[in-house]
């Protein structure tokens, strides 16, 4: 009989996400065996290693295997985009001919992106409208898994975020609000106007290792997950709430760069009950404060 012990593989080392999973898992699942994998070792001897001692304790461990990683983001071209897309997909086909059992694999996908303009709440049955490559991406990533377990060979979640406006860790460098705080000027991709759910990686990570620990079964091995914030800002009510904290302050320089993207600013529900547990969101108020 298989153990109740939960193994997380987590591919990615160098993102918000893969940082935030990697340092909450055990605050989160008491008895949890992480096992971190960069992509760079796909194909490499690190990698083999890391899936020989993987297959071969299968039966101790209920596996899940989070996809964090990637090096694209809304505003990154096709080949940025293409490249994550191949990444996934060799990873899938090695992962697959070693494992034996079926693990369940989260895919961290875009919910602030793949609806596109839809003005309004959206949940998971709303059409998909994926405007930028990096959303037309994630829609083609999501088709490819979800196809994957169809056939069995996964358990499939595939998350659908909304948008992070902090970190922590070394990867503060990137976030929306390091980013507003370290120059003076910033570039947007969208209207200052648009009203989003934002929250800080490490409540999204504990969000959904929260979720995965009491989560019995999976749907018909797949099921797609909105998973968002309870805080809604807009970007100029963030950038107005760093003023006091930016050299620049009310000087700085704020550019919008394409229009393309100013209607992806859709707010985010679920038609699952099990998406609305009660969890403690940080506020932009208590990160600043906490963080800063």
């Amino acid at each position: 009989e298989k153990s109740n012990k939960v193994r997380i593989i987590l591919i990615g080392k160098s993102g918000g996400f893969a940082e935030a999973i990697s340092a909450n898992a055990s605050k989160i699942c008491p008895d949890v065996t992480l096992i971190n994998i960069s992509t760079r070792e796909i194909g490499e001897a690190t990698f083999d290693l890391n899936f020989d001692y993987i297959v071969h304790t299968q039966d101790e461990f209920r596996d899940v295997v989070f996809w964090a990683s990637g090096a694209s983001s809304n505003r990154s071209d096709i080949v940025t985009c293409d490249r994550d897309e191949y990444v996934l997909r060799n990873f899938m086909n090695l992962f697959l001919k070693k494992v034996i059992t079926s693990p369940t694999f989260c895919y961290l996908s875009s919910g602030g992106t793949v609806y596109g303009r839809s003005p309004g709440e959206v949940n998971e049955l709303s059409p998909l409208n994926p405007l930028s490559a990096y959303a037309q991406m994630k829609v083609r990533s999501e088709k490819f898994l979800e196809q994957l377990s169809c056939s069995g060979k996964i358990s499939l979640i595939s998350f659908r975020l909304a948008n992070v406006y902090g970190a922590e860790g070394v990867n503060r460098r990137t976030n929306l609000i390091d980013l507003a705080l370290s120059s003076s000027s910033l570039t947007l991709s969208a209207s200052k106007e648009s009203k989003k759910q934002y929250g800080t990686y490490s409540d999204y990570a504990k969000y959904l290792l929260t979720y995965l620990w009491n989560l019995e079964d999976i749907p018909g091995n797949h099921l797609i997950q909105n998973v968002f914030a309870r805080h809604t800002y807009t970007i100029e009510e963030i950038l107005q709430k760093t003023v006091g904290l930016n050299p620049y302050g009310e000087g700085r320089l704020v550019r919008q760069v394409s229009e393309s993207t100013d209607a992806e600013t859709v707010l985010l529900n679920s038609i699952h009950p099990q998406a609305h547990f009660q969890f403690q969101w940080q506020s932009l108020d208590d990160y600043l404060k906490g963080t800063y």
